[in-house]
């Protein structure tokens, strides 16, 4: 899940370090579907168990296939209007908003950005990324 905020002025989307990532990684969130749950509602679970907030216009971006228990991880993006969020720390070491600029820097070396970088090229995570960028 990509969360973006609704800013008429400049977006950013909410990256955060899942703890069973290296600390230089930032991604976007993710979650599983409870039994009986629907895709929808398990966003905004998820979404609102790791970092508080409540999104709104969901949309459904794309899927990639998953080898673990023959799984499907399927990309959404949302906003929000709220900007202050709260890090679960179980699952999330620290989360931060950015702006399309400073993501395009990421994987470019000689910039500030140069310690840090975002999902593998071949996940859903970075098309989402990517996806968002092109928007912005």
């Amino acid at each position: 899940m990509l969360i973006e905020n609704d800013s008429q002025d400049e977006k950013q989307c909410l990256l955060v370090n899942h703890q069973r990532l290296p600390m230089h990684i930032f991604t976007i969130l993710a979650g599983f579907v409870d039994v009986g749950e629907s895709i929808e509602h398990a966003v905004r679970r998820e979404v609102w168990e790791e970092v508080g907030l409540s999104i709104k216009n969901l949309t459904y971006i794309a899927s990639q296939s998953w080898t673990f228990s023959s799984s499907l991880m399927m990309g959404f993006i949302a906003t929000v209007s709220n900007w202050d969020f709260t890090v679960d720390c179980k699952e999330i070491n620290y989360a931060r908003w950015f702006k399309a600029d400073e993501l395009r820097n990421f994987s470019q070396p000689n910039t500030e950005f140069h310690e840090f970088s975002i999902s593998k090229q071949d996940s859903i995570a970075y098309y989402l990324i990517q996806h968002w960028l092109e928007k912005n």
